[in-house]
């Protein structure tokens, strides 16, 4: 990984991928929040110093990066599968895929 000078929350993403996907009419829908595990963690970050010393410069910005990466996906998406079990929130051992807990068994 290395670090940039865009860092944005995990719902900005998940907003701005909505919209590439052309789902922006439902968002509210699509977006749903799950209580924070225990241990997680509140922020990640990068520094990415040393690399820049060496003249390393970003060369396509963050939501062309995501916009890119995302038509690849589209265009390559039977190379994965059912990738649905794959997207789960907090997926947990013994738990089958799609058959998640409520929060009221958290």
């Amino acid at each position: 990984n290395i670090g940039g000078k865009n860092e944005i929350s995990n719902l900005e993403v998940s907003k701005l991928l909505i919209d590439i996907l052309g789902f922006k009419e439902k968002e509210s829908e699509l977006i749903s929040f799950v209580p924070d595990r225990k241990f997680n963690d509140l922020r990640y970050t990068i520094n990415s110093g040393k690399l820049h010393e060496l003249g390393w410069k970003e060369e396509m910005g963050w939501e062309e990066g995501l916009k890119t990466t995302v038509e690849w996906y589209k265009k390559y998406t039977s190379r994965f599968g059912n990738i649905e079990d794959a997207l789960v929130a907090h997926p947990r051992i013994g738990v089958a895929p799609g058959q998640g807990l409520s929060n009221t068994d958290i």
